[in-house]
């Protein structure tokens, strides 16, 4: 047993917040030994076996519970109940079909994954696994964007991560036409093409319609992740109407399914946008802040998410609050 098991066991003791505070945890993909073959995961996806040891871990010490019950306790129209967790996955992954299903199955555990309609429908990677499957797969060593001031002449490895980052910083930020344009540029200078990456990338892989209705009638909630994925507090009204209005009739068109949460992308959100999910009937919406603890006086708009430790002996540890007062020694001012 390591050092952080032995802490554990101490830690999970001494329940702290989880007595006052419902835990909500954040998942992007999962993968296997095969996927991890044909590529380099990105730092959002969980190995099967660290999550099957994560799940194991809390059904140990805690009560993994649905998203629909977390908010109706949130809410005061259930009873509480202490040391509670959630775990919700973004981005329309195919893996939370071919992976996670069968493992929560398995388990007898369950979770919410939140859809981006657009994705579904076009079965078009995300910009930014397009970025990352280029870089890691390229067959050319230059790169050249004027529009971000970028001229790199070798991409070593060195300069790769931090190349990567600055790129995605500054697309986020952009409109979907602009960012279009230079994630292709980028696939285009590199050697990398969009169709390759659909093809033969296993963690850019997104789920089917018939895929996401699977896994509601498993048992999963499925909630509502906008259609473009797009910052809905950087776009007009009218987008911000479309992005909600028009992903909540696709979800119900397609699957017969009515979405009550959602997932703001990139965590981005304004008071305008948590209106224009009360007047879509949506009962909550989840953040990417953190601590992910939440309790009866929390915004249900607002709710907050851990990120999932990659290593599981690390979960106790860090949903104590011990790990929120470490950084908050180590970085302050």
């Amino acid at each position: 047993m390591n050092l952080f098991a032995l802490a554990n066991k101490a830690i999970t003791a001494f329940a702290g917040p989880l007595d006052r505070n419902v835990v909500i945890f954040m998942l992007h993909g999962v993968h296997d030994d095969e996927m991890e073959k044909m590529c380099r995961p990105p730092k959002s996806s969980m190995h099967i076996g660290a999550l099957k040891k994560a799940i194991r871990l809390m059904k140990r010490y805690y009560t993994i519970i649905s998203l629909d019950d977390a908010v109706e306790m949130l809410g005061s129209r259930k009873q509480w109940r202490k040391k509670c967790v959630v775990l919700t996955f973004d981005d329309s992954l195919k893996s939370q079909f071919l992976i996670t299903m069968p493992l929560f199955e398995e388990l007898q555990v369950t979770g919410t994954v939140f859809v981006s309609t657009e994705a579904v429908d076009l079965q078009v990677p995300y910009w930014w696994r397009r970025l990352e499957y280029a870089f890691e797969k390229r067959e050319k060593e230059t790169l050249d964007i004027p529009s971000l001031s970028i001229r790199c002449g070798k991409i070593d490895a060195a300069a790769e991560k931090k190349l990567l980052r600055s790129i995605k910083d500054s697309l986020k930020k952009a409109d979907s036409a602009q960012r279009e344009s230079i994630v292709s540029m980028v696939e285009s200078q590199l050697g990398v093409s969009v169709e390759e990456t659909r093809k033969n990338d296993p963690f850019a892989q997104l789920l089917t319609w018939s895929e996401l209705k699977a896994l509601h009638d498993g048992g999963m909630t499925i909630g509502n992740h906008s259609v473009t994925h797009a910052n809905l507090a950087a776009i007009p009204e009218e987008d911000l109407r479309y992005e909600i209005t028009a992903s909540t009739r696709a979800i119900k068109g397609k699957c017969g399914i009515e979405t009550r949460h959602f997932a703001y992308p990139y965590g981005e959100y304004t008071e305008e946008v948590r209106n224009e999910l009360i007047r879509n009937g949506y009962s909550s919406a989840v953040t990417t802040e953190s601590p992910g603890w939440n309790n009866r006086m929390t915004d249900p708009y607002a709710l907050r998410r851990f990120t999932m430790p990659a290593d599981p002996d690390k979960i106790p540890y860090s949903i104590s609050g011990l790990k929120e007062q470490v950084r908050k020694l180590l970085y302050r001012k």
